[in-house]
């Protein structure tokens, strides 16, 4: 029986900024580091859809002893890389519709990031109108009480 592996997320968040893959954490664990009073188990990020950053985190997760969840992530715009405490779902394009036609390109969803410092490193959100967008986008039932945090949260910043 293999010993079990555990990630904390804050090495592997302190491993994406030392390597300086871009990307930016999405889903509610960036609600959480915006100050949302939420709980959530795994965590979502959108990355650089170039193939370069895309070997640098296999790498990465080879390092760490991370499982993928499929033998070619080039091939496929989602994956996720799995220790026995953690699921990191990675979404690589290069742009995230938004609804009604529209799209959010992940280099404008990036140059227009939160950074937030968190011990002796940076962890990368979107901006919160950005976040919105993308739960706008979603539109499920949780996304929907997600948007009424982030607007709370706009609110607070824009005063």
């Amino acid at each position: 029986m293999e010993p079990e592996f555990f990630l904390d997320p804050l090495d592997f968040l302190r491993a994406l900024y030392v390597r300086d893959i871009p990307y930016v954490l999405v889903g509610r664990q960036a609600l959480v580091l915006l100050g949302a009073p939420l709980m959530t188990a795994d965590y979502d990020f959108y990355m650089s859809p170039e193939p370069e950053h895309l070997r640098d985190l296999r790498d990465l997760a080879e390092e760490l002893g991370l499982e993928l969840s499929t033998k070619d992530p080039e091939a496929r715009p989602f994956f996720s890389l799995l220790s026995d405490n953690l699921k990191l779902d990675f979404f690589r394009c290069r742009s995230y519709p938004t609804g009604g036609g529209e799209a959010l390109a992940f280099e404008d969803l990036f140059r227009r990031k939160k950074v937030i410092a968190v011990d002796d490193f940076a962890v990368y959100v979107p901006s919160i109108e950005d976040l919105i967008l993308t739960k706008k986008a979603r539109g499920a039932p949780k996304d929907l009480e997600d948007i009424k945090y982030l607007e709370v949260l706009l609110e607070r910043e824009q005063r």
